[in-house]
């Protein structure tokens, strides 16, 4: 009898771990699998023997890990009444679940399935319901829930890593809603040890593409952030200006190249310019959106050589790597000087896109007035020739650059 049960919670441990190790974009294939009421186990109920905690969250990098604590040991001469009828019966069987499968429920009815895990330490499920929530949330805005999220938030009570959990739910939404009551909190107390899990919401928010395509939509909340003179603080600008060159909307782009040449403002305003200069000059890995292309190139043309601006849309273009961005580095490339050298070489080995790559290949072809520039240029050439095999699609036939302005 106890080589049996041993036996049997073995397989329900198992069973627990592979359910819990699913990958998070796979939730849809496995909804059916964990939460249909024709399930033979009831993984709630076994979870529950084991506490759920979340821990190690660093105050600059979150990560969220969930362990089981305080097991309950059982002698196995006591059976736990959960497994009685699996010891007597074999047949035996366990709903899962609610009654209603979370892939059939609406907003309402899984954010109270979220709270209801969260309450039972259902941790492991808590990125399934995320994705399923975000998902109806994006196509049918519920202001109830986020009234409920920023309630929550607000209250001195609620367990700090459940907060933890909420600024995740609405860096998942990603959706002007989510970030409005994410730039709410801001308004705390920078000390609070909530507040740099707020910043790094926002932060991430922005790099969300949760339907494979940059969420312009969110600039314009975060473009009016950025240019309030009453936010001072440098780790929220710095959230901030993140979120706005992730989401690369050239509005958003033209605001920072603003702050770091600070022209054409006014006097008054040219003092707050500058002091979101050197934040927004660290931005520009940041920026991979190819409709930020023709704003980044309006500023080589503009910009005189060699100083912040130029600098910063040089090196952003390397970062936006798509044929058009590497075509308007050649072209500077072709006129620039022999002090540009190191600015073109490292936007140019920051490209890793075949069609970009192919330009690179070509451009020993192209005539360059400085000879330290071609040089440079050659070499990069010849490595990518030499290390890089480019798909036959791309390496035989020509590459047709579209217009700058269709960008």
């Amino acid at each position: 009898m106890a080589l049996k049960l041993i036996n049997r919670l073995c397989i329900i441990l198992l069973y627990t771990i592979a359910l819990a190790s699913l990958p998070r974009d796979s939730e849809t294939r496995h909804l059916d699998l964990l939460f249909s009421p024709q399930e033979k186990i009831n993984i709630a109920t076994v979870n529950s023997t084991a506490k759920q905690r979340v821990l190690a969250m660093s105050s600059s990098n979150r990560q969220l890990q969930t362990i089981s604590r305080d097991a309950d040991r059982t002698s196995v001469d006591k059976i736990p009444p959960i497994f009685e009828p699996m010891v007597k019966n074999e047949t035996a069987t366990f709903p899962i679940g609610p009654k209603i499968p979370l892939k059939n429920q609406n907003v309402a009815q899984l954010w109270e399935s979220w709270k209801t895990l969260l309450k039972q330490g259902e941790l492991q499920q808590i990125p399934i319901v995320n994705a399923l929530l975000a998902g109806r949330i994006r196509k049918n805005s519920n202001p109830s829930v986020y009234q409920d999220i920023q309630t929550l938030l607000q209250d001195a009570d609620y367990p700090f890593e459940n907060k933890a959990l909420l600024l995740d739910l609405l860096t998942e939404i990603a959706t002007p809603e989510a970030l409005n009551e994410l730039l709410k909190l801001t308004g705390l107390d920078p000390e609070s040890p909530l507040y740099a899990f707020i910043l790094q919401a926002i932060s991430r928010i922005g790099d969300n593409r949760w339907d494979g395509r940059f969420h312009e939509e969110l600039s314009p909340t975060l473009e009016a952030a950025w240019s309030n003179p009453e936010i001072t603080d440098e780790s929220l600008l710095s959230a901030i200006g993140t979120a706005i060159a992730e989401v690369g909307a050239p509005n958003g782009i033209e605001q920072l190249l603003q702050s770091i040449s600070a022209t054409g403002l006014s006097s008054a305003n040219i003092q707050y310019a500058r002091s979101r200069q050197p934040i927004a000059y660290s931005l520009s890995g940041k920026i991979h959106n190819p409709k930020a292309t023709k704003s980044l190139s309006g500023c080589i043309d503009k910009a005189t050589p060699n100083t912040p601006a130029a600098e910063f849309c040089i090196n952003a273009l390397g970062g936006v790597d798509n044929p058009m961005a590497t075509e308007v580095l050649l072209e500077h490339a072709e006129n620039a000087a022999d002090g540009d050298v190191r600015e073109i070489t490292n936007a140019l080995d920051k490209v890793q896109s075949d069609e970009a790559l192919k330009l690179i290949a070509e451009a020993p072809k192209r005539k360059f007035q400085s000879p330290k520039v071609e040089e440079a240029i050659s070499t990069i050439a010849s490595e990518i020739t030499a290390s890089t095999v480019l798909s036959p699609a791309i390496s035989e036939q020509p590459l047709v650059i579209q217009p700058l302005q269709n960008q």
